[in-house]
């Protein structure tokens, strides 16, 4: 049988005419059909589902005749995964229908209200979804009145069905309803219930659908007629448990909490069910005794796992659950949501953390043989709360009961007075008072069930109660004997083990029937007397003909003792419920137990123990963390964490403005202040050295930046928001986090804003904050406030060197550090974050340049701005247009050089005293003062050298065109070298597959296909070297013109004209290079082809790019041909005869260049570098040794100068060069003349003509 079931069709007539005429229901929905073993969906829930959970369409079957129904079905464990996502993840209601039996009566039979099952009403569904609901599902319904001019009431009533627990509070809020969005923190609401709001305008509704939304909250709108109190004082009576805890509650000063609870009442449907009466505790909460969290700081700390969170421990959650029962996990989720404010009730946590820190035999005992056996005891409870128990969760209550003297034993073990009284106090006198009151529940089920059958998974009543039992007993346990024997007899007949392979099992769909593993199943094939039931994972399930007949008789009889036991089961469960509120209380104490365990399990067992906070009552003591760490990065692999000190003291360092370079841990270190504060208010230990904490009313973070295009709110806008929400809400005893505030809109108003949001921090509210910015000009708020300190993160700047082929280049390398020490950085090192990531350098070197206009245009040099008034610039200007226009008139008619030009500039400006004086020219003077200028001229000559003429551009580029030329060369080369050892692998495969005969050799069609695969590939391998020793020729003409740059600057351009006057070896490279770049990928070839152009004209680049005066073999290398057969298989023999595989006839490849020089052997010299050597050693050499330039030498109109591509057949993929002998000589002989060195450029070091030559004759083979 397949993993997922197949729909019956033929079952399925008019359920498609059925289903279309369901009601609509909302698109949040969905609908599932109970189908017995298994379960369906239809239309766009099908869809959905295969999306969802199965991830293709695949699985999506047509129900009907056309166009169909689309349909998906599911097993079990599939529908409890829906249900778990759909519910928890994606916020959907469920509806479960089933059929009555009857044909297409379909009915609901699974929900909490006429709306479905939601995120908040999971009472239907606990049975399907078990263990798997980590946190309690609370449901929270919303009543708000509010005036322009007053504060906004809000009353709630939240409840947890699954304790059966009703909570109301009332209480005022600010318009952007910070404490209501705290609250639904708090709490973890699950689902929200507000008013209905058809028209979508009214302005406090949609903020609480979307404060709602922005807490993940699922939104539920309700009639303003459920909100009414007119029935509320009759029916909470009904669902308290005491009669009087109604009147207790003022009903009257409340009424916007009691609206909120009769919504709630009717949502839940709690009153239609009688099982409820009497069993709801109410209380009123108290906002005010935890910690108030927003949605922001919620997200900014990392408090809870998120859909794309990969390990556990990337959320503090996470971290910290190492709880061993499901009610610990859900308190540990309350817990972190509602840190605490009470410094008795803190440390007395604490206290209790450090005696399972200091005991370890205590703690393990307790996770590893105690805590692992305990199940959910609250929805246990929950069960005999709703009458829906049955014997085997008896049995289960009471293997929780017959355990508490295991833990009752290990606590009285604990024989230290400093942790005794605590441990007895909160666990120890609890657990025995617990253990005295079910005693009468232990007694009773070791009375009435039997005990020995629960080994076999059985959970019946022991036969001895009564004589039909015992009769019955008696017959299922010969059945079971005989099955047995029928068992061996299989087991022979098929020759298969027993116990290893042929199993005899009671399965939950077949009964009683035999399992034979899939690798053996093949023994009953063709064998009638077994009949095959179904095909398995795990197996083939079978039977045969007088198993058959003990498994319907076993069946019947089990039904028998079922229905004769019933009656005594029933008084039995009855007698266990009574035990519900001891079990309840029960829960509470073993989950309190399991998150403390759990908190000093972490604490002992990360990279560096934790420590024990001191804690300063609320309003008191500052806050100080030595070599605090934040607890989820130092978890992640490969981390080395850098521990800093925090110091947050009234007075002198309440405001820490963190600057620093990007990536250098500004973030890290803000976030790690806060989640250190909230670990230590929910009485955990914390990642510190040493640790001293003032209690904090709330935590306000504005972290990160986010976006909502669907609901219309900008980056800037979600920045702003959050913001505002830190302002209205912050008090003195707060803890407010910001990072890089005011990036979403321009420099200047985000300056603005982050200035005038600090000073009101600073001044208005007070209290403790972190500021973690790029705007550095915000430092200078030290000078102002003495309550402000400046930290920065380090970064170790050096100036290196990197060595690349033209020569050594300074380049300064930034170190990041991640320490946190006082004082400011004014640098952000943003351009050298885009030079990690490889930037085009030419975009770096933009960059660098205009921030240093702007660093010269900023505020820092206002000291040398002057200020002028409206009649000094009117004044000022007019007298500068004079003065130009008189300038400019004696340029044109007197014929001024350039030089005289500015003399005569200078002259006039002196002379005028006015124009000297007036306010509007000193400011410009002083906007282009000679430190800036020189400044300017600096960085200049860095990049393009001291010349700024078309040649010095030239010559930059040129350097940086040969470096990019070498460094690609080296990559094919590398890349060749692989392609030529795998082809010689296919041709050593294919030699594999001959077959010799004495006279002839015959080729399998096998062995054909792979040398026509090898013929493919080589012919890869063949335009790869054509490309290399393009990228040669383009090399060594750049170095040709590199060498010979003298020439090119005192040769004039002549843009009308397509002739270049100048030596033809130096024409040939300007030609082909103007050629050949726009067809490679190099851009700095672009670039010198560009400045190329620029100074010989377009005429010479059209005649160029027509071949006109270009070198043949570019041309040739550009030409896009199939390689032809000669040369194909020329690659072929000389790759096998290198590698030693016997392919063919070698032959040279010699004969095949296609070249007009000399041929090369074509043979690999033993002398020669192997495939395997490094990138010619010699040549590089030879260019480390080419330092010194030389004025350049006329070599006369015929340029020995010629570019020799390599033979194929050679596996050296560095192109050659080629002098004929006469010439090679001459050259050499020449250049024995020493020529003066010349001064080294920036870039790089200048080649000698002389020392080209002599590298093109020794490269000659």
């Amino acid at each position: 049988m397949a993993s997922r079931p197949e729909m019956r069709e033929e079952d399925e007539s008019g359920f498609c005419k059925f289903f279309r005429n369901l009601p609509e229901k909302n698109d949040d929905t969905i609908r599932i059909f109970d189908r017995g073993d298994y379960y369906s969906a239809h239309g766009d829930d099908a869809i959905f589902i295969a999306n969802t959970v199965y991830k293709t369409t695949a699985v999506i079957r047509k129900l009907g005749r056309d166009p169909g129904l689309e349909s998906v079905t599911m097993t079990l464990m599939v529908y409890r995964n829906l249900l778990r996502d759909a519910l928890f993840r994606l916020g959907k209601r469920i509806e479960i229908w089933q059929s009555s039996g009857k044909r297409m009566d379909w009915k609901i039979v699974k929900q909490a209200s006429h709306c479905g099952g939601s995120p908040g009403n999971l009472q239907d569904l606990e049975d399907e979804l078990g263990g798997q609901i980590e946190n309690a599902p609370i449901i929270l319904a919303v009543k708000v009145t509010a005036k322009a001019s007053e504060a906004r009431s809000v009353g709630v009533c939240f409840a947890d069905a699954s304790v059966r627990e009703l909570g109301v509070t009332e209480f005022l809020d600010n318009d952007l309803y910070s404490n209501f969005e705290s609250l639904l923190i708090q709490l973890g609401v699950k689902e929200c219930l507000i008013q209905t709001d058809p028209s979508k305008k009214d302005v406090e509704l949609n903020k609480l659908r979307t404060i709602a939304d922005n807490c993940g909250c699922a939104v539920a709108e309700r009639a303003q007629a459920d909100f009414s109190t007119k029935d509320i004082e009759q029916d909470l009576p009904r669902l308290l448990k005491t009669e009087g805890a109604a009147g207790t509650l003022p009903v009257t000063d409340q009424k916007l909490a009691m609206g909120a609870a009769a919504c709630l009442i009717r949502y839940l449907g709690v009153m239609s069910d009688s099982s409820n009466f009497g069993q709801y505790q109410l209380y009123q909460h108290d906002l005010s005794q935890y910690m108030k969290l927003d949605a922001a700081a919620l997200k900014a700390l990392n408090l809870m796992p998120g859909p794309r969170d990969g390990a556990k421990s990337m959320s503090l959650y996470g971290l910290l659950n190492h709880c061993k029962t499901p009610t610990g996990s859900r308190l540990l989720a309350q817990w972190l949501k509602q840190p605490l404010m009470d410094v008795n009730d803190i440390e007395r946590r604490q206290q209790l953390v450090e005696a399972f820190v200091n005991d370890t035999e205590l703690r393990q005992t307790m996770q590893e043989e105690h805590l692992r056996s305990i199940p959910d005891l609250y929805r246990l409870a929950k069960k005999f709360q709703r009458k829906v128990a049955n014997l085997e969760d008896v049995v289960r209550a009471y293997q929780v009961v017959i355990r508490l003297p295991g833990f009752l034993s290990s606590l009285e073990s604990v024989m230290d007075e400093q942790y005794k009284d605590p441990l007895d106090a909160e666990y120890t006198d609890k657990l025995r008072h617990y253990a005295t009151a079910f005693a009468g529940l232990q007694d009773m089920v070791e009375t009435t069930v039997d005990i020995e059958a629960l080994d076999n998974h059985e959970f019946i009543i022991k036969p001895e109660f009564d004589e039909s039992l015992r009769t019955i007993r008696k017959r299922l346990d010969k059945l079971k004997r005989d099955m047995e024997s029928e068992h061996m007899r299989v087991g022979n007949d098929l020759n298969q083990d027993t116990e290893k392979k042929l199993f005899l099992e009671n399965h939950k769909v077949h009964g009683w029937c035999f399992r034979l593993t899939r690798n053996e199943s093949g023994c009953i094939r063709q064998k009638k007397q077994y009949q095959e039931i179904q095909t398995q994972k795990n197996g083939v399930y079978f039977t045969t003909s007088t198993l058959q007949d003990k498994r319907r008789e076993f069946d019947q009889l089990s039904e028998n003792y079922n229905r004769t036991q019933s009656g005594l089961v029933s008084e039995v469960v009855s007698v266990a419920s009574s035990y519900v509120p001891v079990v309840e209380k029960l829960a509470a104490v073993l989950a309190h137990l399991d998150v403390i365990v759990a908190f000093a399990h972490v604490s002992v067992h990360a990279p560096t123990s934790y420590t024990r906070p001191k804690m300063h009552p609320r309003g008191t003591g500052n806050t100080i963390l030595k070599e605090a760490r934040h607890p989820c990065m130092e978890m992640q692999d490969d981390i080395s964490f850098i521990t800093n000190d925090i110091g947050l003291t009234r007075g002198e360092s309440e405001f820490l403005i963190i600057t620093g370079p990007n990536m250098g841990g500004k973030s890290t270190f803000i976030r790690q202040t806060g989640v250190i504060a909230l670990m230590a208010q929910i009485g955990c230990f914390v990642p510190a050295a040493e640790a001293e904490l003032t209690i904090f009313d709330c935590i306000l973070a504005r972290v990160g930046a986010s976006d909502s295009q669907i609901k219309g709110v900008s980056t800037f806008m979600a920045e702003m928001l959050e913001t505002a929400n830190i302002l209205k809400s912050a008090t003195k005893e707060s803890l407010i986090i910001i990072d890089e505030l005011g990036r979403g809109t321009s420099t200047y108003d985000g300056f603005g804003l982050a200035w005038a949001i600090s000073e009101y921090i600073i001044k208005e509210i007070g209290a403790f904050a972190l500021f973690a910015t790029h705007f550095h000009e915000l430092t200078a708020l030290v000078d102002t406030y003495p309550q402000v300190q400046n930290l920065h993160v380090v970064a170790h700047i050096s100036e290196g060197t990197s060595e690349t082929d033209s020569g050594v280049q300074k380049k300064r390398e930034v170190t990041l550090l991640y320490k946190v020490e006082p004082g400011f950085s004014d640098q952000s090192f943003g351009i050298h974050v885009a030079e990690l990531v490889r930037f085009p350098q030419k975009v770096i070197n933009m960059a660098k340049r205009k921030a240093d206009e702007l660093e010269d245009f900023s505020g820092k040099h206002e000291e040398s701005y002057v200020q002028a008034s409206k009649e000094e610039v009117e004044d000022g200007s007019r007298m500068l247009k004079e003065m130009l226009a008189k300038w400019k008139h004696e340029v044109e008619t007197q014929g001024l050089t350039k030089k005289q030009q500015v003399e005569r500039m200078k002259e006039l400006v002196r002379e005028n005293q006015a124009l000297q004086a007036n306010g509007f020219f000193k400011g410009i003077q002083a906007l282009g003062g000679p430190e800036r200028l020189a400044k300017r001229k600096t960085r200049y000559i860095e990049l393009y050298g001291e010349r700024t003429t078309i040649e010095a551009k030239l010559k930059v580029q040129l350097k940086l065109s040969i470096s990019r030329l070498r460094m690609v060369q080296q990559k094919d080369s590398a890349k060749a070298k692989q392609q030529r050892r795998e082809m010689a692998q296919l041709l050593e495969v294919s030699i594999g597959i001959h077959i010799y005969t004495t006279n002839t050799t015959l080729i399998t069609s096998q062995q054909a296909g792979k040398v026509q695969s090898a013929r493919i590939r080589v012919e890869n391998i063949i335009r790869s070297d054509i490309t290399t020793e393009l990228h040669e020729i383009l090399e060594l003409y750049s170095e040709l013109l590199l060498a010979r740059s003298q020439l090119l600057e005192s040769s004039p351009a002549t843009a009308t004209s397509p002739a270049i006057p100048l030596d033809p070896a130096l024409e040939e490279a300007v030609r082909s290079i103007i050629y050949a770049a726009p067809r490679t990928e190099i851009k700095e070839m672009h670039t010198v082809r560009a400045l190329l152009v620029e100074k010989f004209g377009k005429d010479v680049a059209l005649a160029s790019m027509e071949g006109e005066g270009v070198a043949e073999r570019v041309v040739k290398k550009l030409r896009v041909e199939t390689p032809s057969t000669e040369l194909v298989d020329a690659y072929l023999s000389e790759i096998a005869r290198f590698y030693g595989v016997p392919f063919g006839e070698s032959k040279s490849a010699g004969d095949d260049d296609d070249d007009d020089d000399e041929p090369s052997s074509g043979v690999a010299e033993e002398e020669g570098r192997l495939l395997e050597d490094p990138f010619d050693a010699e040549k590089e050499d030879e260019r480390e040794e080419l330092v010194k330039a030389t004025p350049p030498r006329k070599l006369g109109p015929q340029s020995p100068l010629r570019v020799v591509p390599p033979s194929p057949s050679s596996d050296n993929v560095a192109p050659k060069l080629k002098l004929p002998g006469a010439a090679a000589a001459k050259v050499a002989k020449t250049s024995e003349v020493k020529k003066p060195a010349k001064k080294e450029d920036g870039l790089g070091k200048i080649p000698d003509v002389d020392e080209l030559a002599k590298r093109f004759a020794q490269l000659k083979r």
